[in-house]
């Protein structure tokens, strides 16, 4: 059965304005989002001309990856499998990362237009869980089982939009392109428990690096990278 739960968005602490400490333009157009996979130490970047790319952890491309047609949106890695939201086709596509091919995909069944698919993706290591999100219309996390079967829509009703999921040292990220910010959220109660701004335009991707606190942020406008230190989030 599924469940729907209404949050308003409430802080512990202030909220905050920090500055990244570098930046680096991207060679992939729109890029949307990005994760990082520790066994590897690489990430990958995915764009809504549905390529990824593969890179080290100094950002140089290692190797690229296209599948024409596609509306890459999200990009989150568990185990030795990389899960891709398919926007406009409706679907979880899983990646081998040992041979990048195709393992299986997953039809997700939500109502509204091509551009009302999972915005953003990422596993919650705390109740193994995979949690989507809906960018606007609304602006929702969803939690799915292991097979993407839909177990609980939280309704996040404070949060401008949507455009990035991280999981980072048992808490949930959630980055905002209208509000240029950062949130951090407990994973089981979905309470907002703090929040820092930055000056990016168009942030449409964000992840932790490795088991640091330094994270980087992707802006799909920009066509860059963002990198910032520990913000004790």
């Amino acid at each position: 059965m599924m469940v729907t739960l209404m949050l308003f968005h409430t802080t512990s602490k202030p909220s905050k304005f920090i500055k990244y400490t570098s930046k680096s333009t991207i060679d992939i157009t729109e890029p949307s989002d990005i994760c990082y996979d520790e066994t590897t130490s690489t990430f990958y970047v995915v764009s809504d001309e549905g390529t990824i790319k593969i890179k080290d952890r100094d950002l140089h491309t290692l190797k690229t990856l296209r599948y024409k047609g596609s509306d890459f949106e999200a990009v989150c890695v568990v185990d030795t499998l990389i899960y891709v939201s398919d926007e406009s086709g409706k679907q979880i596509i899983a990646f081998s990362t040992r041979s990048n091919e195709i393992v299986t995909t997953y039809d997700i069944h939500n109502i509204g237009g091509l551009n009302a698919g999972i915005e953003g993706l990422t596993y919650n290591t705390r109740t193994n869980t995979f949690i989507g999100s809906y960018e606007k219309d609304p602006v929702a996390l969803l939690e799915f089982d292991k097979n993407f079967h839909e177990i609980k829509k939280i309704n996040m009703k404070k949060i401008s939009d949507i455009s990035s999921l991280t999981f980072h040292k048992g808490y949930l990220y959630v980055l905002s392109d209208e509000d240029a910010s950062l949130s951090k959220v407990d994973p089981v109660s979905y309470q907002v428990l703090n929040t820092v701004y930055f000056d990016i335009i168009n942030p449409e991707g964000v992840c932790f690096i490795g088991g640091s606190d330094s994270f980087v942020v992707v802006s799909d406008a920009m066509q860059k990278i963002y990198t910032f230190n520990a913000v004790g989030l």
